[in-house]
């Protein structure tokens, strides 16, 4: 693909995604989930109370709802303490998104000003104008995996586990990225030393920190939680709104699988892959995923932009420009088809397996050690 048309695709692409937002349920109040957030930080407490057993009426979330997310998102909230109404805690959130954002770009964009502009283009985008309506924290999640990443890259190992930790405990999806990471971290036994320990004594810190609540979270929310499955729409991409959940266990499996050997492969050389796709897959497999998740997939597309644009005579680019067009362009032109909420999820779990195995040219690497086995690469 010429370079020129590779760009200019790219950023039609960012663009079309604009009609998406179209299709957000713009509700009367702005920040519907930040809400959630700021209610429990204002609420009434009594001494047999916690943010999980007390009386939502208590509390000032917009729809009386129960508090879902981990008690480590919480304490993270509890600069909304500082604030008397919900707007001005909204608007200095929006503020904190702004901050993160650019932080996030100029993390994987790694110098390059075309990068940085198609990275900060993203800000427009149906996935995140789709968070900030809603005051989703998930960019929190993106922020803080990125810093671990950049730790990792600087080699500094200990602030490495600090971030991954707070990214598993902030939102537990994080964990199959940790999966995803664990062979590239276990390749060195001298980092894989420090990472582990920094990961492990973090980690019994922030559950040290709540622990009754931590109790309360695992045991009574998380299962019901856990359970939710979102039937297929325009609006969600969890793989297990497919039609038979075994399908999404497997589908979801085989995108692990492929990204798992990728890691196992690849070794330090593209470190940065690994970290951005590990983020990328991260919330396919959950029963609640709304497209402002698809925030985490912005690494790997800010990697793609930079690479694939230095390299677009690659036929890898073509994957590339799919999968952009799938996750960010595709709803408005489509939204008419019944089917394609769930041509959409099998698209997805094609394309995240197809990356991978192109990227890391798995192929080959099979080649090697079979001179029998004929092995069409998809690169």
């Amino acid at each position: 693909m010429n370079r020129k048309i590779f760009i200019l695709l790219s950023f039609f692409t960012v663009f079309i995604s604009l009609f998406d937002i179209k299709l957000i349920p713009f509700y009367h109040r702005l920040g519907l989930d930040f809400s959630n957030h700021y209610g429990f930080h204002h609420c009434n407490l009594s001494d047999q109370d916690t943010i999980y057993k007390i009386d939502t009426n208590k509390c000032s979330d917009f729809e009386n709802r129960k508090y879902v997310y981990p008690p480590f998102m919480f304490q993270l909230y509890n600069w909304t303490t500082w604030f008397n109404s919900v707007d001005g805690a909204y608007y200095f959130y929006l503020l904190i998104h702004l901050i993160s954002f650019f932080i996030i770009v100029l993390i994987w964009s790694e110098k390059d000003k075309l990068t940085i502009l198609f990275g900060l283009s993203l800000y427009i985008s149906y996935p995140n104008v789709f968070l900030m309506e809603r005051g989703n924290s998930d960019l929190l999640i993106v922020l803080f995996w990125s810093l671990s990443y950049l730790s990792f890259k600087k080699m500094k190992y200990f602030l490495t586990g600090f971030f991954l930790a707070i990214s598993m405990f902030a939102k537990l999806y994080p964990l199959y990225s940790l999966i995803v990471v664990f062979p590239l971290i276990l390749c060195n036994a001298k980092y894989f030393k420090k990472i582990s320990l920094s990961l492990v004594f973090f980690s019994t810190c922030i559950l040290l920190l709540s622990p009754v609540l931590w109790f309360e979270y695992l045991f009574e929310i998380l299962p019901g939680w856990s359970s939710l499955v979102m039937p297929p729409n325009i609006l969600a991409h969890s793989l297990k709104s497919l039609p038979y959940f075994f399908n999404a266990k497997i589908i979801f499996g085989i995108i692990l699988l492929s990204w798992l050997l990728a890691s196992y492969k690849s070794g330090v050389r593209r470190e940065n892959w690994i970290w951005g796709g590990a983020l990328a897959i991260s919330t396919f497999n959950n029963g609640v995923s709304f497209d402002y998740n698809l925030v985490t997939m912005f690494p790997l597309f800010i990697l793609g932009f930079k690479h694939f644009s230095l390299h677009s005579k690659s036929s890898q680019s073509f994957t590339y420009v799919a999968l952009l067009l799938v996750v960010l362009g595709s709803r408005y032109f489509f939204q008419l088809f019944d089917f394609y909420p769930i041509l959409r999820l099998y698209s997805f779990g094609l394309l995240l397996t197809v990356i991978p195995i192109s990227i890391f040219d798995l192929g080959f690497e099979m080649k090697r050690y079979s001179n029998k086995l004929k092995f069409i690469s998809l690169s």
